[in-house]
């Protein structure tokens, strides 16, 4: 377990301050990377805390003391990010917690302009269970974590201050938590309603009874242009996809209707390759929607 108390910045000695339920390491939370306190980072920390307030007091622990939070996109995969392209940052919106135990995760979405709420996702990994991490980029920095169970993750668009920040925290955390490995081995999913650990592929939760999205479901809105993504509540990009699916579905329509009911009539083949192909970008663009839907199924939407 690492000291909440341990020194970051050789400038400036441990400061704790406990408010509005939350213990914070103002000498690290409210600083630069080389210790000195900017009004500028005080602002952003405290604005994060205040919108975290339905549940980050919740999920501390005893003696887990808040150092560091950032805005981070949550892993997604090239091939989705390709497809949802802009919309890839609405899409994978993350906030970071790091304590002097854990680095928790928490799923938001946007609410207005230059706005966010927490959209009810929250995961924790204990500091122990970090085998490995990397802060590299320069334009767009990027957090590489690795864990014990082997599992890699990528999080990424990190602002440069951020950066600088975790390359500074993360070192002697890391060193001074080596002993503090969990069952789990990595990132986790936790309940929002009673914060008891989720399994993966079951979507209740074993102690309070809550029910969370599901795969199978999510399968059946594959048929509803765009549905995947209403499914996930991403009803924004649900339009725009649906929108564009459904183009699609009218073009393998036209094509075939062209092809066997207009004045230069074609048989069933030739009619079936062409429709064939359309049909086949309207399968990639459904798979490219569907994988990182999944994924954010997987992470437990609760069921409202």
């Amino acid at each position: 377990m690492a000291d909440p108390n341990l020194p970051i910045h050789s400038t400036r000695l441990p400061q704790i301050t406990p408010g509005s339920g939350l213990s914070v390491r103002e000498d690290v939370a409210f600083s630069d990377a080389q210790g000195h306190e900017r009004p500028r980072v005080r602002k952003a920390a405290n604005q994060t805390f205040s919108r975290l307030q339905e549940i980050l007091p919740r999920v501390l622990q005893s003696r887990e003391v808040v150092l560091y939070a950032l805005a981070a996109q949550a892993p997604i995969s090239p091939l989705a990010q390709l497809f949802l392209g802009w919309q890839a940052y609405g899409f994978t919106r993350t906030i970071l917690v790091l304590t002097n135990l854990r680095l928790l995760r928490f799923r938001i979405r946007s609410k207005g302009w230059n706005r966010w709420i927490w959209d009810q996702g929250v995961q924790s990994v204990a500091l122990g269970d970090i085998s490995e991490s990397r802060v590299k980029g320069f334009l767009s920095p990027q957090l590489s974590l690795h864990y014990r169970d082997g599992r890699k993750e990528r999080y990424w668009r990190l602002r440069m201050r951020d950066a600088r920040k975790l390359k500074t925290i993360l070192p002697p955390l890391l060193q001074n938590s080596t002993g503090t490995v969990s069952p789990a081995g990595g990132m986790i999913p936790l309940c929002p309603k009673c914060l008891a650990t989720l399994s993966p592929n079951t979507y209740r939760c074993s102690q309070c009874g809550q029910v969370f999205k599901d795969e199978k479901t999510l399968r059946r809105f594959l048929l509803i242009p765009g549905g995947e993504y209403f499914y996930v509540g991403q009803n924004h990009i649900g339009v725009l996809h649906g929108l564009g699916q459904a183009m699609w579905l009218l073009v393998v329509v036209a094509v075939v209707a062209g092809l066997m009911l207009g004045p230069h009539r074609a048989n069933v083949l030739n009619a079936v390759i062409p429709a064939g192909g359309v049909f086949g970008f309207f399968t990639l663009h459904k798979l490219a929607g569907f994988f990182p839907c999944r994924q954010l199924v997987r992470e437990f939407i609760p069921l409202k």
